[in-house]
């Protein structure tokens, strides 16, 4: 690590950040193995864009992405593994049912409060769903239903999902199950 700057005011462009660069780095510039950016903006081949800048300062200065967007691209591409899409689905179709049926999801909550009262260091972590697009959210989607697996598994066999299961249509009767 060598230096945080601060811009202020200044306008956010590659040049910006590029002087800043060279200004930070001085003689070791022309020693720089590579450069990477911590942002999207920045990553931006743009000629605006940090990658743009230097590229035409020093064209033959390895630029890399973000290294954490990087690893969520290489994280989405696991998502693809057929064993995790299959964990993922069965986990967001549980978040998505108690969050669909509001008495179903009252009575999650009711549970969950009750449960916090005989144990006060049980987790109050609500129920999170995520889009199928952010993968890393997945495992934020996980450990709540990991962490509130007691409160969904008393949640069968309450009279409130017992009265949902005999009231629903026909076809959704069948993920009551």
């Amino acid at each position: 690590y060598l230096k945080t700057a601060w811009f202020g005011a200044r306008r956010h462009t590659g040049a910006v950040y590029g002087d800043e660069l060279v200004s930070a780095l001085g003689d070791d510039m022309e020693d720089t193995i590579a450069v990477t950016a911590d942002n999207t903006g920045s990553m931006s081949s743009m000629p605006r864009g940090l990658f743009g800048w230097l590229s035409r300062k020093f064209p033959k200065l390895p630029l890399l992405g973000c290294c954490v967007h990087m690893l969520g691209l290489l994280v989405e591409d696991m998502a693809k593994l057929l064993f995790i899409v299959s964990i993922v689905d069965k986990v967001k179709f549980m978040v998505v049912f108690v969050l669909r049926y509001s008495l179903i999801h009252e009575t999650f909550l009711e549970l969950q409060l009750a449960r916090k009262a005989a144990n006060p260091s049980a987790s109050m972590l609500q129920l999170k769903t995520f889009p199928d697009t952010r993968f890393a959210y997945a495992v934020l989607m996980i450990v709540s239903v990991l962490l509130n697996w007691s409160v969904l598994s008393e949640l069968v066999d309450t009279a409130d999902f017992k009265l949902c299961k005999r009231n629903v249509k026909p076809t959704q009767r069948r993920d009551f199950d």
